[in-house]
């Protein structure tokens, strides 16, 4: 799991078009990391990511779910827990 903030945020994310380096979401994919919780409380994005699947050789996730902030995270198995994020802000 990852939280972001305004200084690393471009570095727990999936890579942009415009990034060329790797991230820790390619480096967790790389080494099979089965899910990656990313809680990105950038103002234009608040949402909870949950990459699942990874594929090692494409350094990616196959899959993902995602959440707004306000919404109730609902992580499947093997978690099977539920996440109230109504209390949840951006950065300022």
């Amino acid at each position: 799991m990852e939280v972001t903030s305004r200084w690393n945020a471009g570095d727990d994310r999936q890579p942009s078009l415009r990034r060329s380096a790797a991230t820790k979401w390619n480096g967790y994919a790389q080494v099979e990391i089965p899910y990656y919780l990313l809680v990105d409380r950038d103002p234009m994005r608040a949402q909870v990511i949950l990459y699942a699947n990874p594929d090692r050789a494409a350094g990616a996730y196959a899959h993902l779910q995602s959440w707004e902030f306000g919404e109730t995270v609902r992580l499947p198995e093997p978690f099977g827990v539920v996440i109230a994020t109504d209390d949840w802000e951006p950065w300022r």
